[in-house]
């Protein structure tokens, strides 16, 4: 809304608008300062619609608008829209004189009066060490100096230089200044100048302004304004209530009481200037401690400061002790001295919630002999004991390029001239990188996968490893700000066999601790409970029925298991069930999922799905909800899918990924058409099926020149290894209504 052109040339080939809304909205503003330089433009519109501002400053270039614009330019002068020098100089406009069939606009100059300020001209953000400089005016002996923070400034003195450095300059602000030129035994009044001294608030705030989910245990900072001494802190949960706090005039060593304490730091400088104590010794700001401070200390005896006056620090944190699902607000005000700069309000909140996020499903299933478990190469072979060409299981080869040495699991049987390797989940350097890479690109968690046929016995192998891979999931999503939560995977169970999850739940609150360690603030919550996941119902499954029913009551109620939000992963033809045990599960569930994976693979098998889907899906959840009982909708979005190399049946690249524009149609389709408010990716790791979203490489092994493998370029289209996590972020950002949802995938 604001330029300052102190030289150069601009060309706008289209209308150049100064508070000019090209919507046709009332509301807008615009400000130019025209320094130095040359604006040429093909039409000139300014302040338009009514109710918008703007202003046209011009102190030393000049503007060109092509056409006779005259008459234009001479009704925004009158209506002071545009001035020289804040209306204290004098403009010229002409047509076809300076610049054949245009009109040009610009400050006409006095070569007596001083010119060329430095700084220019409404200049801003200068440190408080600034020198002024001006070139003088024609036949100027002298120059008389006038310079404040009032219009017009006080007189400095006379002088034969023409530099000036002015004392005591403070950060936040405006100065005026002009320079009178003394010609023989007249005087040339100057032109009126100002700047801006840099703002001394504080900057950056950490967390960020408006950012949601703060973890309980983050410590607040900022950057420190210019020049700060120390920082006052206010800090509550009413915003304006932290806005209109104040400082306790009196309190000198801002302990939020006056007491006696204030009162001898203030008689260590009586009568003496305060300059350099700290804390500093005066009331209000002179330059001596006399009864002007002492009365504004009295006035305050005793008297407590607002209960959101945190206290002042010399160090830019402060650390509040947070609390679960609260808005907050703080504030921070720069201290020099006396003066204070006040800083904005900003705010965040502790709220945990699936709303605006993108979770990710977390396979967490890779071994490798050497890793630490007996399980070999699981996963990635379908015979565990070896990883050959003929018994591989994965479509895509993970890209290696940023793992360790001591992640790195050398897959002999697949040189093709180069060495090729994979990784094992069972590594916490490994999965830490996972969720590095979520927070690099902005992806907000995962929902862990914990197979329920890998649980039956706590003595297991696979037991030992899903447990593993859960502490490894929690220390990652703790170091990098992210989410988790446990899913169970219920493929493969018998009748009767739900028993297994629910024993296995007690095992992990009362062994693992999970959901109820002080210390982990990236287990994921959602409306102030934990949440759990149950996935395979609605399939016709032996297991389904009251007893799956009795499942999710189990985590939901339960006195001592139970307090959990409990979203269920369904079949993409949950509606259609007739079993009134599995209908009244869909009924007491918090969050329904259904399973999208293979559903649709052109265009308008999504838009299908969307109309069939997604939007009667959302409509059940809205209908069967109820004030004391919430149903939502979690849709499930992948980037593609190929599973070959485990069922040669299926052909590679089964549903290709179309350079990311299948991944994108499904983002529209379930954000801007079905209005979804959460999404879950298929998923983060899985190459089996060929769904990963994570970092997979296009140099992956052909072992006998034969391409085995998916790329993120297979379909044509040159991607790099990170596209996908990367468009699964800018999916985030679409869903939070960051950047527009448009039908076209985001280009990089």
């Amino acid at each position: 809304r604001s330029l300052l052109m102190n030289g150069g040339e601009i060309y706008v080939y289209g209308t150049f608008g100064i508070g000019y809304n090209d919507i046709g909205a009332s509301t807008g503003e615009g400000y130019v300062y025209l320094n130095g330089g040359t604006i040429t433009v093909a039409d000139f519109q300014m302040a338009w619609p009514a109710g918008c501002t703007g202003l046209l400053d011009i102190s030393g270039g000049t503007l060109v608008v092509e056409g006779d614009k005259t008459s234009l330019i001479n009704s925004y002068i009158a209506g002071g829209q545009i001035a020289a020098y804040d209306g204290t100089g004098t403009l010229g406009v002409d047509y076809n004189i300076t610049n054949p069939g245009s009109t040009t606009v610009r400050q006409l100059n006095n070569p007596q009066q001083a010119a060329s300020p430095n700084p220019s001209h409404h200049s801003t953000d200068l440190l408080p060490d600034v020198n002024l400089s001006w070139t003088s005016g024609l036949g100027a002996l002298s120059h008389d100096v006038y310079f404040g923070t009032t219009n017009p400034p006080a007189f400095r003195g006379n002088q034969g230089t023409n530099s000036y450095t002015p004392p005591a300059v403070t950060v936040d602000t405006t100065y005026y200044w002009r320079i009178d030129e003394i010609i023989g035994a007249n005087t040339v009044p100057g032109l009126l100048w100002k700047f801006t001294t840099i703002a001394g608030q504080a900057e950056n705030p950490d967390p960020a302004n408006t950012e949601t989910s703060v973890v309980p245990n983050k410590i607040l900072s900022w950057t420190a304004g210019y020049g700060t001494v120390s920082h006052d802190v206010y800090f509550g949960t009413d915003a304006n209530a932290v806005a209109e706090a104040q400082y306790l005039t009196g309190d000198l060593d801002e302990d939020g009481q006056v007491d006696y304490e204030d009162l001898l730091i203030l008689i260590n400088y009586w009568l003496e200037n305060p300059a350099g104590s700290e804390p500093y010794a005066g009331s209000n700001g002179d330059d001596i401690v006399d009864f002007d401070d002492y009365a504004l200390l009295a006035a305050n005896w005793m008297s407590q400061s607002s209960p959101l006056f945190k206290g002042n620090f010399t160090v830019a944190s402060y650390d509040p002790a947070l609390v679960r699902d609260v808005n907050y607000y703080w504030r921070v005000d720069e201290v020099y001295g006396v003066k204070r700069s006040k800083g904005n309000v900003w705010k965040f909140d502790t709220n945990c919630s699936l709303i605006g996020k993108v979770m990710c499903g977390y396979q967490g299933w890779f071994n490798c002999p050497g890793d630490g478990t007996s399980r070999n190469w699981v996963h990635w072979s379908g015979r565990s004991s070896s990883f050959t060409p003929s018994n591989v299981r994965v479509d895509m080869w993970p890209d290696m390029s940023e793992y360790d040495a001591d992640e790195k699991f050398l897959a002999p049987d697949f040189y093709d001239g180069t060495n090729h390797y994979v990784f094992s989940s069972h590594n916490l350097k490994t999965v830490r990188r996972h969720f590095q890479w979520m927070q690099q690109y902005g992806i907000d968690g995962i929902y862990l996968q914990r197979f329920a046929t890998e649980i039956k016995s706590q003595t297991s192998s696979s037991f030992y490893h899903r447990n593993d891979v859960l502490d490894y999931c929690k220390d990652g999503a703790n170091m990098y700000n992210r989410k988790y939560a446990v899913m169970y995977d219920l493929t493969g169970l018998d009748a009767g066999q739900t028993s297994y999850v629910i024993n296995d739940w007690k095992y992990l609150v009362n062994t693992r601790q999970v959901t109820k360690d002080p210390t982990d603030y990236a287990y994921m919550y959602h409306r102030g409970k934990p949440v759990v996941a149950i996935w395979g119902i609605g399939f016709g499954r032996e297991y389904e029925g009251q007893e799956v029913y009795n499942l999710v009551n189990f985590l939901q109620n339960d006195p001592v298991y139970g307090g959990n939000l409990v979203m269920i992963g369904v079949n993409d033809i949950w509606r259609s069930s007739s079993d009134p045990w599995v209908q009244a599960t869909y009924l007491l569930a918090d969050i329904i999922s259904p399973w999208s994976i293979g559903r649709y693979k052109y265009p308008g098998e999504i838009i299908n799905f969307t109309n069939s889907v997604w939007i009667p899906d959302i409509l059940w959840c809205q209908i069967n909800s109820t004030p004391s009982h919430l149903i939502e909708y979690l849709p499930v979005i992948w980037p593609g899918y190929s599973h070959h190399n485990a069922d040669p049946a299926k052909p590679y690249n089964e549903m290709p990924r179309s350079g990311g524009q299948f991944f994108w149609n499904q983002v529209y389709a379930t954000v801007s058409t079905a209005n979804a408010n959460m999404l879950y990716i298929a998923m983060f790791d899985e190459v089996d099926e060929g769904t990963a979203i994570f970092k997979i490489t296009n140099n992956p092994p052909r072992p006998g020149g034969i391409d085995m493998f998916i790329t993120p370029s297979y379909d044509g289209i040159p991607l790099p290894s990170d596209e996908y996590l990367w468009l699964t972020g800018r999916a985030g950002k679409a869903l939070r209504g960051e950047i527009p949802v448009t039908t076209t995938r985001p280009a990089r």
